[in-house]
């Protein structure tokens, strides 16, 4: 199983690294290839392990920080890592309080916030969609066919919050945001600069 993930995971981030490198200039390109590999990383040991190691992250974070200033951009990294910490820290307390159950972790919410420094404040918008919309189907669909695949009816266990990994979630948003600006320059610029 590690194997085809870690394939899948690695092919990945190289057809979107052959993209990065056809539509940036080889610095964007870079950077964009070293977050996506944190990224994809932390999410294949989330989806294996359910663990989101702070000793990947914090790199992630300061790394995506490093690269704002390089690009000349440290405050719109900052106001991204800041903006997407806590809007997943909101969520995962709302589901808390939903569910009576404890939902948080300070892994997504590191893991957030890294991938926010690196979308910046111009696509953590669409960083945050992309993930959270990506997070409720996987939920959805793993609660709907999982429960009675997966586990025989005298166990009677029940998917709980813990039951999907956020990781994958966030990784495939932050792809989703860095693709979309290499595409399409320009289309995550809502805020002025």
């Amino acid at each position: 199983a590690w194997k085809r993930l870690v394939t899948a995971g690695c092919l990945l981030v190289a057809s979107f690294s052959i993209i990065f490198l056809a539509r940036l200039s080889p610095p964007a390109a870079l950077g964009n290839i070293i977050a996506l590999n944190f990224a994809c990383l932390a999410a294949l040991l989330d989806r294996t392990e359910r663990w989101l190691p702070p000793a990947l992250l914090v790199p992630m974070l300061l790394a995506g920080l490093l690269a704002g200033i390089l690009r000349d951009t440290p405050a719109q990294a900052i106001l991204g890592a800041a903006i997407a910490w806590g809007n997943v820290t909101l969520v995962l307390v709302f589901l808390s309080a939903l569910f009576r159950r404890n939902a948080l972790s300070g892994g997504e919410a590191i893991m957030a916030a890294a991938c926010g420094a690196w979308a910046e404040l111009r696509g953590v918008e669409v960083f945050l969609l992309a993930s959270l919309t990506l997070h409720c189907a996987t939920y959805l669909l793993t609660r709907r066919f999982s429960t009675s695949a997966a586990w025989p009816p005298y166990l009677d266990r029940q998917i709980s919050l813990r039951g999907t990994p956020m990781g994958p979630s966030l990784a495939l948003g932050l792809a989703i945001t860095l693709l979309a600006e290499a595409i399409l320059p320009g289309t995550l610029r809502v805020f002025p600069q």
